[in-house]
């Protein structure tokens, strides 16, 4: 029995409130509704926080992949003023500044501004501060009465023997603020004693009969640009073995080879695909093709409009996806997972480590991202001069549909093979 709840937000604005209603859902039908809920309230500071924390947080993008480790480059001039003069001193700095940005810097999936456009950059501590003030803004929010009582009203509905059980918890808006918004700071999904197994996931549009996956799974991996030194081989790998898991895998480009415009509009137009997996840059509605490219994904159109009936997931594992999410919304996919925001490359690798990790162990595709998600959360502890991910967790984030089921990978009938199989691969790309 799968059980959910859709919150519906309707019109309204962070200065006056949002009017709200509920809709509890079980196997794929609406058995109740609660119309009188209270206006959630305003929270008028919220964009202005969330937008400062967004500016700091890309500029220290920028920072990443300009690769100005302040602490390594001090550090270095510092041990060597004593030994040379001012002369060999400016020479040496050059030297180490170029090898520090070779060795230190930390990439991004998003798309490059011009340089020209970079006006400041920022620092880890200037976004820490800036994390810490957003987090608060949001706790705030929902610790407010109004959400208890809309908390009361959920688990009034769904925690009478569900309380093991996984559920799914859908956010209805179009407000852009309200779809970034971390919603699992909500007590709601915190405490263990109301919905432990629960996970939030954005609303998708969805008009066509449900399936589910079956053997042997047709996976479309699609490897855009690497500029900039990401590691998308990794990502590949990761794909690579889930023909353990029963998986049919067509990967493009070719090792070694670019990825070209009509190669990726053929290979989805083959329209043979449950599952299509794209590793590179994007930004909003557009990808990364190759290092002189970026290319619109309107321009894929027809070709999403055939594969589209039969994708039953896209993962999309770059930067600033909630746009390309919109717009294979108008496809009827059921289950779409995206960033929310520019994600570093190593957050986004770990990301698809711990997601595949949990779904081929059997876990639906829901519990499958919160518990990748939770994972992220060790990227998030700061440590004295070492790169530390500010809201790695709060990036990914699910798209559904109330009327999909959940989600689960095929079992694998052997007792021993897959997982443990899976197991060892993963530990030999991220030893302990």
């Amino acid at each position: 029995m799968t059980r959910q709840v859709v919150i519906k937000i309707e019109e309204g604005s962070f200065e006056l409130g949002f009017p709200v209603s509920l809709e509890f859902w079980q196997d794929g039908r609406i058995i109740a509704k609660e119309r009188n809920c209270p206006q959630l309230p305003p929270n008028p500071d919220f964009p202005r926080v969330y937008d400062e924390w967004r500016k700091i947080y890309t500029q220290l993008g920028d920072k990443w992949r300009n690769g100005v480790a302040d602490f390594g480059y001090n550090f270095y001039l510092l041990a060597i003023a004593k030994l040379l003069n001012d002369t060999y001193l400016r020479l040496f700095s050059f030297y180490f500044h170029t090898l520090i940005q070779q060795r230190q810097s930390v990439t991004t999936r998003t798309i490059e501004t011009q340089a020209g456009q970079i006006t400041h950059v920022s620092s880890l501590d200037e976004c820490q501060d800036a994390t810490l003030t957003l987090e608060s803004n949001v706790r705030n929010w929902l610790g407010q009465p109004i959400f208890g009582d809309i908390r009361g009203r959920i688990i009034g509905r769904l925690n009478d023997g569900t309380s093991n059980q996984s559920v799914r918890v859908i956010i209805d808006t179009s407000n852009p603020y309200l779809r970034k918004l971390s919603w699992d700071y909500w007590d709601l999904f915190e405490r263990p004693y109301f919905l432990p197994q629960a996970e939030f996931a954005l609303l998708s549009q969805y008009n066509r009969p449900t399936e589910t996956l079956k053997k042997p799974i047709h996976i479309l991996a699609i490897f855009g640009s690497d500029e900039g030194e990401l590691e998308l081989e990794q990502d590949r790998e990761l794909i690579q073995n889930l023909k353990r898991h029963g998986a049919s895998i067509k990967s493009i480009p070719e090792r070694g080879n670019s990825l070209t415009p009509q190669e990726l509009f053929d290979t989805i137009w083959q329209g043979n695909w449950d599952i299509i997996f794209y590793a590179g840059h994007s930004s909003e509605r557009t990808i990364h093709v190759d290092h002189t490219l970026n290319l619109s994904i309107n321009f894929l159109k027809e070709a999403l409009r055939r594969a589209a009936p039969r994708v039953k997931l896209a993962i999309f594992n770059s930067c600033d996806g909630l746009g390309i999410a919109e717009y294979l919304a108008d496809f009827d996919i059921p289950h779409v997972i995206v960033m929310r925001e520019p994600v570093p490359d190593l957050v986004a690798r770990r990301f698809l480590h711990y997601l595949l990790e949990e779904f081929t162990q059997g876990k639906p595709l829901h519990v499958s991202v919160r518990k990748a998600r939770k994972h992220l959360q060790e990227l998030e502890i700061p440590v004295q001069n070492e790169l530390f991910y500010p809201r790695a967790s709060r990036l990914p984030v699910l798209i559904q549909n109330p009327a999909t089921p959940e989600l689960y990978w095929p079992r694998t009938c052997s007792g021993f093979s897959s997982t443990a199989f899976f197991a060892l691969f993963i530990r030999r790309i991220y030893p302990r």
